[in-house]
């Protein structure tokens, strides 16, 4: 074998092995981007969550059980870190109809 065939062999080599890894990184970005999403919506449930039992004390709180000064403060230090930062605005923007009118007008008013 000549040095021209050498180096054409080594060229297609070389080309497979870029197609194989370009193969490869497809694979791997589309496993990521699933996770991404399987991600974020445990990430939801788990907010969503969370605010509920917010939504309870602030019930509670309204029935007199919890004092309005001890749910106030809890939800301020609790709740208000969660749900200031972007992406969880966008979230409680998706999710707060599930809420009554009173508890959304307090997130709203207080809290953000």
């Amino acid at each position: 074998m000549n040095r021209e065939a050498l180096g054409a062999l080594a060229e297609m080599v070389g080309a497979a092995g870029v197609i194989v890894t370009l193969g490869y990184l497809a694979v791997q970005i589309r496993r990521s981007n699933l996770l991404s999403t399987a991600e974020s919506n445990r990430f939801a449930f788990m907010l969503g969550a969370f605010i509920g039992n917010s939504a309870k004390r602030f019930d509670e709180a309204a029935l007199g059980i919890l004092s309005e000064k001890e749910f106030d403060d809890a939800e301020r230090g609790i709740i208000a870190p969660y749900l200031t930062a972007p992406g969880r605005r966008a979230l409680w923007k998706r999710i707060s109809a599930r809420y009554p009118m009173r508890f959304f007008d307090y997130v709203e008013r207080r809290i953000l």
